[in-house]
C-alpha cells in the first residue's frame, strides 16, 4: 500500500479521503442545554441546491414562529392576570410586601428574575410555584438546582423536580429526565429508562428528545438498534430546525444507513446545520468542497467552511487549514 497523504486531513494513511481513518473518526456534536450527547461520525457532503435549501429552512422557521407566537399569547395572558392581581392588592405604606399566591403568577416572577440573571429571586419564585405543583416551575427549578443557580448544585434534587414535572406530562422535563438517566447524573444510569422518557417527550413533539431518541436507536442504547427508526426521529427533529438532528440525518443519508443512500439529500441537511453554526456540519461542507464530493472541487469554498468551523474551536478544521497552507 502506498503512503499517500490524505487530501483533507494530511494524514499519511494510504487511502482515499473517504476512507481515511483520521477523517472518519467519531465526534460528539454539542447538545442544547439539557440535551444528551448525540454521537455521529464525520462525513463528507456538499452545499445543497440553494432554492431547495431555502425552502426547507423557511418551512422550519415558520413552524418555529408558530410555536413562539403561541407561547407569547400564553405569556401575555399570564402577565395580564398578574397585573390585575397586583393592581388590586397594592400594599399601603407600612404594610408587608405583597406576594402573589397563584402558582402561575409566581412562575412569571421567576421568569422575569431569571431573565435579569437574579438567580436568588428566580429560585425563590420557581420554588414557590413548584411546591404548588406547577410543572413548568418544577422543570425550571430542576434546571436551577442542576446548574447551581441561586442554590448549591444538587444533581439528585434536580432529578426529583424533573421527575415531578415529567410525571405531569411536561415534555421538557421528560427530555431532561431522560438525559439524567442516559448519563447517570443524580440517578443510576439506566439507558432503557432514558429511552422511555425521551419517547414520551418526543411523541409530544420535543425536538431535542426526538434527536436524542434517534441517537439511542442508531447506537442501540437502551433499545434494539434500528437505523430506520433512528432516521424517523432524526427527521422529525431536523424538520423542526434542530441542528444536531440535521447533521445526523445528513450523515445517515450520506452513508445509506436506515434510508437509501442519497448524497444530494445528505448535502441539504448538512447545509442547513452548517448555516445554523454547527461546527461539525461546517467541517463536512469544507471537506466536500476539498474532495469534490457532490459538488465541484472548490478550494476557496472549502477554506471558507473550514475557517468557520475552526473559529468555533474545531481542532480538525484548524489542522486541515494548516495542511492546506491557509
Amino acid at each position: 500500500m502506498s503512503t499517500k497523504s490524505c487530501p483533507v486531513c494530511g494524514s499519511i494513511c494510504g487511502e482515499e479521503a473517504k476512507n481515511c481513518p483520521d477523517c472518519n473518526r467519531d465526534f460528539y456534536p454539542p447538545p442544547r442545554p439539557g440535551g444528551s450527547l448525540e454521537k455521529a461520525e464525520r462525513a463528507f457532503a456538499a452545499k445543497p441546491n440553494r432554492a431547495e435549501w431555502n425552502a426547507t429552512q423557511q418551512k422550519a422557521l415558520q413552524e418555529r414562529l408558530k410555536r413562539v407566537e403561541q407561547k407569547e399569547r400564553e405569556l401575555r395572558k399570564r402577565v395580564e392576570r398578574l397585573e390585575a392581581v397586583m393592581a388590586e392588592a397594592r400594599p399601603v405604606a407600612g404594610s408587608p410586601t405583597f406576594e402573589p399566591e397563584q402558582a402561575d403568577e409566581q412562575f412569571e416572577l421567576g421568569v422575569e428574575a431569571l431573565e435579569a440573571e437574579n438567580y436568588a429571586d428566580a429560585y425563590k419564585w420557581f420554588g414557590k410555584a413548584a411546591e404548588q405543583g406547577l410543572a413548568e416551575a418544577q422543570n425550571n427549578l430542576g434546571w436551577m438546582v442542576a446548574n447551581g443557580h441561586g442554590v448549591k448544585k444538587n444533581e439528585a434534587e434536580a432529578v426529583k423536580w424533573y421527575r415531578l414535572a415529567a410525571e405531569q406530562g411536561d415534555a421538557q422535563a421528560q427530555s431532561n429526565l431522560g438525559v439524567r438517566y442516559a448519563n447517570g447524573r443524580g440517578v443510576g444510569k439506566d439507558e432503557s429508562e432514558a429511552v422511555k422518557w425521551y419517547r414520551l417527550a418526543a411523541e409530544q413533539g420535543d425536538a431535542q428528545a426526538q434527536s436524542n431518541l434517534g441517537w439511542m436507536y442508531d447506537e442501540g442504547r437502551g433499545v434494539t438498534r434500528d437505523e430506520a427508526e433512528a432516521v424517523k426521529w432524526f427527521r422529525l427533529a431536523a424538520e423542526q430546525g434542530d441542528a444536531s438532528a440535521q447533521l445526523n440525518l445528513g450523515w445517515m443519508y450520506a452513508n445509506g444507513r436506515g434510508v437509501g443512500k442519497d448524497e444530494t439529500e445528505a448535502v441539504k441537511w448538512y447545509g442547513l446545520a452548517a448555516e445554523q453554526g454547527n461546527a461539525d456540519a461546517q467541517f463536512n461542507l469544507g471537506a466536500s468542497y476539498a474532495n469534490g464530493q457532490g459538488v465541484t472541487r472548490n478550494e476557496a469554498e472549502a477554506v471558507k467552511w473550514f475557517r468557520l468551523a475552526a473559529k468555533q474551536g474545531d481542532k480538525q478544521a484548524r489542522a486541515t487549514l494548516r495542511k492546506m497552507g491557509k
